[in-house]
């Protein structure tokens, strides 16, 4: 099986070489993610409507049709329905999955997304609440140290499906209110007067459950503010709170200035130091260079405050997604660029609806080729070099990622993060070290290669608007035990009647011979006497001139031999 890339118009130049000084650390073992249960989704968000009908429409064809074409997540929504009897009417459904098919060409992660959507009875004219079901710590520099990660994103950014590794079921849990009677439920983007859009509603609440959310809260009635999530070093942020800053530039979640908790950080997040802002660099660049606005009313609003973004410079905008409420006669069926922008500062790969609304001009240029890694001893490293370019045509930096989701296999530090110029290139290295070995058995391994090699996805999550996200890249490789430098397989067939194929295994390059011996210990022929690169061989045997028996033979590697019998019947 080769190396196999599923996209084309991608330059990937291939070498091997060998050494366990090129062993790195990478975060492609469970045990190094820490899953914790996610804050309430109240805490987060209780979207409500105002009583305004703004007759605002960002509707889905408004966009190119490219970025709503091309799929780069999968959502699967479980509804269950808490409303005294009532079941999920077909039309809420339909609204719900066309807008998580937005969402599908807006992220991109190689897992599934998986979402709880529950009818049921929420107070008041509250419309929904969403957020993730479990928070993950993805250690640097895949993730970063002492953060927290909604689960969907963690999942998106190692490449691998962290929540089959917990007893949860669901990454989002999201709760519309059953009992709201104004609920608009076609997708055409033409919200009557007086109602509100459901797929509007989904597409915001699911956002939150994506990771737009932080973890500030807060007493009104004391005034003290607080942060962070339980981890075992103490209170560590969700990676949402890392960007957020006072008016000055400073950070919220600086201790030394704002302790925790603080009436001090209440008077922050409240707006008293001058409002309160999200300030990544593709979102600052995105809002004409300067921060966004987080919603920060005094008094502090629970499930409103802190995690949406102001409605002042975005209430019907193409950007009006986040904001904490809702008008009537609105619908915006777009995150907008500057909640992709947000997403993407705080490491979600996108699909390539962000990627369309951000204007991202970069290209990846490709040239097929087989790559195997080939074989290795347990605790040797074999290196490939994965050669990306952005071409010269381009007007963006190329960025992004390339991951693994296996033990066996793992990335250098480069390859976690890089961004290209415009004509420049990057080499990003992926490792192949065996931790254990596979079946040598030449039967098995024909019938089922995958029991004798070790396979693993990566997956190269990038920005290029124009092409597939993320890049699957098949990885390939073979391992004996340490120190053994040559495995000397059974003959196929055998017995056999004139023809047979002696397999073996190299895991250096060695000075062979291989020799066939009757029963008699007489040489009846020599097959290999040469030097061998490390690998795979099949070297066929003719024994039309021998008589039936049993015979042997012999591989001689360096200053070690192997031995095993064939039979030879006409």
């Amino acid at each position: 099986m080769s190396f196999i890339v599923r996209f084309l118009l991608f330059t990937i130049i291939l070498f091997a070489v060998s050494g366990p000084q090129l062993m790195q650390a990478q975060v492609t073992d469970v045990d190094d993610i820490r899953l914790k249960e996610a804050p309430e989704t109240n805490q987060i968000c209780e979207f409500e409507p105002t009583e305004r009908n703004a007759f605002h429409y960002i509707r889905r064809d408004d966009f190119s049709a490219k970025a709503f074409t091309e799929p780069s997540a999968e959502f699967q929504v479980t509804y269950q329905s808490d409303c005294n009897g009532q079941q999920w009417p077909a039309e809420a459904i339909a609204a719900i999955e066309y807008a998580v098919s937005i969402w599908e060409t807006h992220i991109s992660s190689a897992s599934p997304i998986r979402v709880r959507a529950v009818w049921q009875s929420l107070p008041g004219t509250t419309l929904g609440s969403a957020g993730p079901t479990l928070v993950a710590q993805v250690p640097s520099p895949i993730g970063m140290n002492d953060t927290w990660f909604a689960v969907a994103q963690a999942s998106a950014m190692v490449g691998f499906d962290i929540l089959a590794t917990s007893t949860q079921e669901y990454d989002i849990n999201m709760r519309l209110n059953c009992n709201f009677e104004e609920w608009y439920f076609d997708t055409d983007g033409n919200t009557p007067e007086d109602f509100v859009d459901m797929v509007t509603v989904v597409l915001h609440e699911i956002g939150h459950g994506l990771g737009f959310v932080g973890t500030m809260g807060a007493n009104v009635n004391t005034e003290v503010a607080n942060w962070g999530i339980e981890a075992v070093n103490g209170l560590n942020p969700i990676i949402f709170d890392r960007f957020a800053e006072d008016g000055s530039g400073n950070n919220i979640i600086n201790t030394s200035i704002y302790p925790n908790p603080s009436n001090d950080l209440y008077q922050a997040v409240t707006g008293s130091e001058g409002g309160v802002f999200f300030n990544g660099d593709i979102t600052t660049q995105t809002n004409f260079g300067t921060p966004v606005p987080l919603y920060a009313p005094l008094p502090w609003e629970d499930g409103s405050s802190f995690s949406h973004i102001d409605e002042e410079p975005f209430v019907d905008t193409n950007n009006a997604l986040m904001i904490p409420f809702i008008n009537r006669a609105t619908a915006i069926h777009s995150p907008g660029s500057i909640m992709c922008a947000m997403l993407e500062d705080q490491g979600w790969p996108l699909g390539n609806g962000c990627i369309e609304l951000l204007n991202i001009d970069s290209a990846i240029s490709f040239a097929e080729t087989d790559a195997k890694f080939g074989i290795t001893n347990v605790g040797r490293t074999l290196e490939k070099v994965v050669r990306v370019s952005n071409e010269i045509t381009a007007e963006d930096p190329l960025k992004g990622r390339l991951v693994v989701n296996s033990n066996h296999f793992n990335t250098s530090e480069e390859a976690r993060n890089f961004s290209i110029a415009p004509g420049e290139s990057v080499d990003l290295s992926v490792f192949f070290t065996p931790i254990s070995v596979r079946n040598q058995t030449t039967n098995v391994c024909r019938q089922n290669p995958s029991n004798c090699f070790h396979n693993a996805t990566a997956f190269l999550f990038h920005n290029s608007k124009k092409r597939e996200n993320p890049i699957i890249l098949d990885l390939e490789g073979e391992s004996i035990e340490p120190g053994r430098q040559v495995v000397l397989k059974q003959n196929f067939p055998n017995p056999f009647n004139s023809t047979t194929t002696i397999p073996y295994v190299l895991s250096i390059e060695s000075d062979v011979k291989l020799e066939v011996f009757n029963s008699a210990g007489q040489r009846v022929a020599i097959l290999v006497n040469e030097i061998q690169s490390a690998g795979s061989y099949e070297i066929d045997l003719n024994a039309s001139g021998l008589s039936s028996g049993v015979y042997y033979y012999r591989i001689l590697v360096n200053d070690t031999q192997e031995y095993k019998t064939l039979i030879l019947i006409k």
